[in-house]
């Protein structure tokens, strides 16, 4: 275990605990209040309507809504011409 020195409202993490998270200095923790102390875990510096949109490419991908990769503009073209768009 890590003793953990706060300063201010600043928690100071030793090196040790730093790179076992993987957190760089200036970097961001989530901290969740449990029972006997907090939870801190590592988050992403991604902007949310990033997170959003890499979620619903996912889901499309998850769903089967997505066309294969095309070699060349005519090849999209007789795809789409034989697999039309569906108008929702």
């Amino acid at each position: 275990m890590s003793r953990v020195k706060v300063e201010h409202g600043t928690l100071t993490l030793p090196p040790k605990l730093r790179r076992a998270l993987e957190v760089e200095d200036d970097g961001y923790l989530e901290a969740e209040p449990v029972e006997g102390g907090v939870l801190l875990k590592p988050v992403s510096e991604r902007d949310p309507a990033v997170e959003a949109a890499i979620a619903e490419g996912l889901e499309d991908v998850k769903a089967g809504r997505v066309t294969p990769a095309f070699e060349s503009m005519e090849e999209m073209k007789e795809y789409f011409k034989n697999h039309p768009l569906d108008e929702d």
